[in-house]
């Protein structure tokens, strides 16, 4: 700590000021703003890695995102087209559901992931050779590990309809509309001010 002796001027605050930084080359002074550099150069070195960490992280859940849901549309277009070739009774109830799961570990990362599907529609009859369908699809997953979040929820629509040309074969008619949407959200860089200002003395 540097301290002025009020003899030696009858200074104002910025005469002051200019004297306290005058007298660098004091110890404490050096050891202070060193100390404090020194910190404010690890918190924005955490702050930095954390926040690179979380992009990176978030990247991959929406890339994730969008090849899981992209996925589930197809499933679910499959049961639809499924319906309609397998409606010999007039009359057909569509219903899945799929639970899926999992957890990591790795490199001191601990992870897990959810997810849950339900589609429910019908397929019917509407002329002597033709069959339409149409399902409502809903799902959503998440993902957590140590250092972010996230979730995604979906909701689709599914349509689609058949007619036998005699032995010539059929045709046949698949529409998929879908949405979905992904938040994620990081879990906060801490760091201990102290811890750094006393390595860096």
């Amino acid at each position: 700590m540097v301290e002025l002796d009020a003899s030696e001027s009858s200074a104002t605050p910025e005469t002051v000021e200019t004297a306290v930084a005058d007298r660098t080359d004091m110890p404490g002074i050096r050891l202070r703003r060193t100390t404090f550099r020194a910190a404010a150069a690890v918190q924005h070195a955490n702050t930095a890695d954390g926040v690179r960490i979380f992009n990176s992280l978030a990247a991959t859940v929406y890339a994730d995102s969008a090849a899981a849901h992209a996925d589930m549309q197809g499933r679910r277009l499959k049961a639809v087209s499924d319906g309609l070739d397998h409606n010999g009774t007039g009359l057909r109830v569509i219903a899945q559901t799929q639970q899926d799961g999992g957890t990591w570990e790795q490199g001191g990362v601990e992870g897990k992931m959810r997810g849950s599907t339900q589609t429910i529609g019908i397929a019917a009859k509407t002329g002597e050779n033709t069959t339409a369908a149409a399902t409502l699809g809903i799902g959503r997953s998440t993902w957590s590990e140590n250092s972010a979040n996230a979730k995604t929820d979906s909701i689709s629509l599914f349509a689609g309809i058949r007619h036998d040309v005699g032995d010539i074969g059929y045709l046949k008619g698949l529409f998929s509309y879908g949405r979905y949407k992904t938040a994620s959200a990081a879990a906060p860089v801490r760091m201990n001010m102290r811890k750094a200002a006393s390595t860096a003395r």
